[in-house]
């Protein structure tokens, strides 16, 4: 009719006055969204469609400035270059043998680690035998090193007294609440370390007390010795290698700190359930928490002397 032809005119001369306008505004608001936005890919995504929209603005105006469009297009280019990397990192195809790939399920993708990360962590790993009676960590001894048993059992020890919660061995993976709190060592040292050195202090010697370490923090020393009780096989990171690889990735860093946070948190929660054994309210309370739906074994065992 002749009333709606009448409104799709106004409505496209609306739109031909205005289009501009709402491209920029759609710009700005997914800029805006981006700002908000915990996940980096969701970030730059809404960042590189802000510049986009704001280079699309510019060539309606007249006359056509190309210098604010070189620059957006700039914006966009290395956040199209950026997502690109992460998009690789989070779905690129990769290849294990069988061993890499129970490692990486069993210490690494529940905490988010993607198989390309992997990849990563074992390029940068090295791989370490130890016999029977020999010291991966003694005590008193500077850490440089973060410690991963992929086989064999360890006996953890402080003046002659041994600790299980550090100890490992493959049964506690069922066995204990925490699993296998023992397998990864070294992993608290390095978190104090690297969150040392990310904060940069602005002190004019280390603390060692040497001006070529200015700024540098002192590493920590073993607690207690981590000793093989079989023959072992362990994977190690330095921690100038792991920082690389931490500082090289927001989504790497995210992933790894939660794989030994949890170490943390697991060596905790075996401490707690051995201590609290005889404790009838501990005992309700994850008698409790059993009942709600989760899904728990607990298997007493005495520790060795």
């Amino acid at each position: 009719s002749g009333a709606e032809s009448d409104f799709a005119s106004r409505v496209r001369a609306w739109l031909k006055q205005n289009g501009a306008v709402l491209i920029l505004n759609f710009g700005s608001v997914c800029t805006l969204v981006g700002f908000t936005r915990q996940d980096v890919l969701e970030l730059r995504a809404l960042s590189m469609s802000g510049s986009t929209s704001f280079v699309v603005y510019q060539f309606f105006q007249s006359p056509i400035r190309w210098l604010p469009i070189m620059w957006s297009s700039l914006f966009s280019c290395v956040n199209a270059y950026k997502i690109s990397a992460i998009l690789f990192e989070r779905k690129a195809s990769v290849t294990f043998n069988e061993e890499e790939e129970d490692i990486f399920v069993e210490y690494f993708m529940q905490h988010g680690v993607t198989p390309k990360q992997y990849e990563k962590l074992i390029r940068k790993a090295k791989k370490n035998y130890f016999e029977q009676g020999d010291n991966i960590v003694k005590q008193g001894e500077q850490l440089d090193w973060v410690y991963l048993v992929i086989k064999g059992t360890t006996r953890a020890h402080r003046g002659g007294r041994r600790l299980s919660i550090v100890s490992s061995t493959p049964r506690n993976r069922a066995s204990k609440i925490g699993g296998d709190s023992g397998a990864w060592a070294g992993e608290i040292a390095f978190l104090d370390w690297f969150w040392k050195t990310e904060q940069k202090p602005k002190n004019t010697k280390g603390d060692t007390g040497n001006k070529d370490n200015a700024g540098v923090p002192k590493k920590n020393k073993a607690l207690y010795s981590i000793v093989a009780k079989e023959k072992c096989e362990v994977m190690q990171w330095s921690h100038e290698d792991l920082q690389t690889l931490l500082q090289g990735s927001t989504d790497m860093r995210a992933a790894m700190t939660r794989a030994m946070t949890a170490a943390i948190a697991s060596k905790v929660v075996n401490y707690t359930v051995s201590r609290s054994a005889s404790n009838k309210s501990w005992s309700a309370w994850l008698g409790d928490w059993k009942n709600s739906g989760a899904s728990v074994n607990v298997v007493a065992a005495k520790e060795e002397t």
